[in-house]
């Protein structure tokens, strides 16, 4: 999301965040160990990384909630857009879901419940089916629904 927010808050120019989002699409799309380990499992890379070796690196797959979740978020924005004409975005589901205690320094954790009623508020819409296909789903592609609606 880090990598989306960027672009929207100006931190990143357009031209930046679109070579970012096509260097991150290659990359996932070349990711062969997608087949077997879902996005949901690389939580878990960290502490297998450690003890593995690096032979097979893109069967492994690494860390790849970061990159890859920034194909999802633009996926998520995208949909909202479309689905609201236009009137909301990403940013709404953000300010909404992240800004409501501001200024706070307690940390609030959530839950994927959470986070999909969140979406929801924002935008009436099956998240919990959608993040769960694009989490939990194996296959030989990437999340490029995101960049294919954004044009």
């Amino acid at each position: 999301m880090g990598g989306v927010l960027a672009a929207r808050s100006g931190l990143r120019t357009r031209q930046e965040a679109l070579d970012a989002l096509a260097v991150t699409a290659s990359a996932m799309q070349g990711q062969v160990g997608r087949r077997w380990r879902d996005l949901t499992d690389t939580q878990d890379a960290p502490i297998i990384a450690y003890a593995a070796s690096s032979a097979w690196d893109s069967w492994q797959r690494s860390a790849d909630y970061y990159p890859e979740g920034s194909l999802i978020w633009l996926d998520v924005d995208t949909l909202i857009r479309e689905r609201s004409g236009g009137r909301r975005s990403l940013d709404d589901f953000a300010k909404a879901f992240f800004g409501k205690d501001d200024g706070s320094e307690v940390t609030e954790t959530y839950t994927f419940d959470d986070l999909v009623a969140a979406l929801n508020r924002i935008e009436p819409y099956d998240w919990a089916s959608f993040l769960e296909a694009r989490l939990d789903g194996r296959g030989p592609g990437a999340p490029l629904d995101g960049l294919t609606r954004g044009g």
